[in-house]
């Protein structure tokens, strides 16, 4: 037996790869043909997780803006107790993404002392499809507990669930905010913000059609 590529043993009927002589169990076909299959049809897989990452480096800054802070060697965005900093990002969901599934938008947070008291978070998102108008923006609150000094916390803002028939290349506009004037807001100090991510299952490596999956 000769080791096919593809994870299945191939019978020899010839001493050189790609003949005609070597059956491919699953198909019956030469191997390197297989590679053209792979390149013709959506190739589907157990749902996975991953992240669709915000370059915090990237993003865009309200009236009143996070500073830019050094921090362990690299830099942050802090966000003022006594102030509303806010800033502006979108991300467009890749061909991996599962029709269909809910994505949840979390950030990750660093407090840089150990005080007590909560920070208080303003997310908005519109989210699209090509083709479609963006709609009025969703607006949802969501206070995070401080859980130490320098100690890298994640924190599940909202779980959203697309609207019907969204697909692939779809663009959510987003916006943060800590409103750290809001009298829920009770840490009494600047937090940092050291990156943002959405949560997505994928279910393929990629679609078969440009625009559509």
């Amino acid at each position: 037996m000769v080791k096919n590529p593809f994870g299945a043993p191939l019978s020899r009927r010839s001493t050189k790869f790609g003949n005609a002589g070597y059956d491919n169990p699953r198909e019956n076909i030469d191997p390197h043909i297989k590679t053209k299959v792979i390149q013709t049809k959506e190739l589907i897989i157990d749902t996975v997780w991953d992240d669709q990452q915000v370059n915090i480096s990237a993003v865009g800054f309200g009236a009143s803006a996070p500073t830019k802070t050094a921090y362990k060697g690299s830099e942050i965005l802090a966000f003022n107790k006594a102030q509303d900093n806010q800033i502006f990002f979108n991300i467009q969901l890749s061909h991996k993404y599962k029709i269909g599934t809910n994505i949840n938008f979390h950030i990750h947070l660093v407090h840089p002392d150990a005080g007590a008291g909560t920070t208080r978070w303003k997310f908005s998102y519109s989210w699209a499809k090509i083709g479609s108008n963006f709609p009025t923006e969703t607006i949802v609150f969501k206070n995070c507990t401080c859980t130490g000094a320098d100690t890298h916390q994640i924190n599940d803002i909202i779980d959203i669930t697309p609207p019907e028939n969204m697909g692939t290349s779809s663009i959510l506009l987003c916006s943060l905010t800590r409103e750290g004037t809001d009298l829920s807001d009770t840490y009494d100090n600047n937090i940092y913000l050291v990156g943002l991510d959405f949560h997505l299952e994928l279910d393929g490596i990629g679609s078969k059609n440009e625009l559509f999956k």
